[in-house]
């Protein structure tokens, strides 16, 4: 996966930085196009990103 500022990621997922710092903290939940966008520039399929979410989710229970 691709090492991005949230200002970078922000312009090349034409996603507001704001957005991707409340999503990075969970105050917001992204909708499938926001993720899709996200795993296109971050260069991993939709399949490795929702195992990362899986993964994280499993270690708060």
């Amino acid at each position: 996966m691709k090492g991005f500022s949230q200002q970078e990621l922000s312009f090349q997922t034409d996603i507001g930085r704001s957005f991707l710092s409340e999503l990075e903290t969970g105050r917001k939940l992204p909708t499938l196009l926001t993720i899709y966008r996200l795993s296109k520039v971050l260069d991993v399929s939709l399949t490795e990103l929702m195992a990362e979410v899986e993964k994280a989710l499993a270690l708060k229970t």
